[in-house]
């Protein structure tokens, strides 16, 4: 599962993502714009690290893990579509793909 077929599962969710060029923190707002192409700044080792990836490539990042915890959704994702085949989802997050 693309990170956007995982928004398209859970709209309105914040989204904290790691990738692998760093941490990119998404509210629903912020996932507007990426959907719409805009670049989100993504954080290695702070804000002297950041950088800005281009929307589509983060749109077409895979989903390896997702884990809600109290108001948002944690995220591993990678470039390497070997790598989604052994997606690891929580319980609650299983449930929602089932439904």
């Amino acid at each position: 599962m693309t990170l956007r077929e995982f928004i398209a599962w859970h709209p309105g969710q914040a989204l904290d993502v790691m990738t692998p060029e760093g941490r990119a923190f998404l509210e629903p707002n912020h996932i507007q714009s990426l959907l719409n192409g805009k670049a989100v700044i993504v954080c290695a080792n702070g804000p002297k690290k950041a950088s800005l990836v281009d929307a589509d490539q983060m749109l077409g990042y895979y989903v390896i893990s997702a884990y809600p915890t109290h108001n948002l959704v944690r995220l591993n994702v990678t470039y390497d579509p070997i790598e989604r085949q052994e997606a690891r989802y929580s319980e609650l997050i299983q449930r929602r793909l089932s439904l």
